[in-house]
């Protein structure tokens, strides 16, 4: 039986890197797709002050419900162009080795229905770049994304595809001093993974 693994993984700005769409004769391979976000543990949060001595860096925790829901918008994103898919619960997939994340078939260990021939795995990084003052007009968020396609049962590769995304967003800064409302920045992110989530799929299927 064959298996494929679709590997999402975020990179920050509004241009497509290192793409590598699937063949045509590849396409044909698809057919059941098990989809996964793994990419909102965190949010990386700096800020610049005047001095050394006021930088921060920190993470902000985010909520669990946003990778469920991300499974979700990329499931619908291939079953669109499709592909029978269902989103599955983040905990299904693991990482040998985290620092590697899912950049490697030999890393991935992934536990899916028989039926399933391809999992795709949305996994990066949120960074959020901040300065107060005058300076904060150039705050933002960058959202990290790459897409790598295995076949499962060789661990060859099928497709390779990554986008870059800028939001700016200058009401919010990343000083410990403020305090923001957390779904300010659940807006922030929900947005970036859903512009950024179609951007990474045309790449790879166009």
């Amino acid at each position: 039986m064959h298996k494929y693994i679709f590997i999402v993984f975020l990179m920050c700005s509004c241009s497509t890197l290192n793409n590598n769409v699937i063949k045509p004769e590849d396409r044909d391979l698809i057919k059941s797709a098990a989809v996964v976000s793994k990419i909102a543990d965190n949010l990386h949060c700096s800020y610049i002050g005047l001095t050394v001595f006021n930088n921060t860096n920190n993470l902000i925790p985010l909520d669990n419900s946003l990778d469920a829901q991300f499974s979700k918008n990329l499931a619908n994103e291939l079953s669109a162009l499709g592909v029978q898919s269902y989103a599955i619960d983040k905990d299904s997939v693991s990482y040998v080795n985290p620092d590697v994340g899912p950049e490697k078939w030999d890393n991935v260990r992934a536990h899916l229905p028989p039926t399933t021939t391809t999992l795709v795995i949305l996994d990066g990084t949120y960074t959020f770049n901040s300065r107060g003052g005058y300076y904060a007009r150039n705050n933002g968020l960058t959202t990290s994304a790459s897409i790598y396609i295995y076949d499962l049962a060789s661990g060859r590769l099928l497709g390779k595809g990554s986008a870059n995304r800028y939001f700016p967003d200058g009401n919010f800064t990343c000083d410990k001093s403020y305090v923001h409302p957390l779904d300010h920045l659940t807006r922030l992110v929900e947005r970036s993974a859903a512009e950024i989530g179609k951007e990474v799929i045309n790449e790879i299927t166009k």
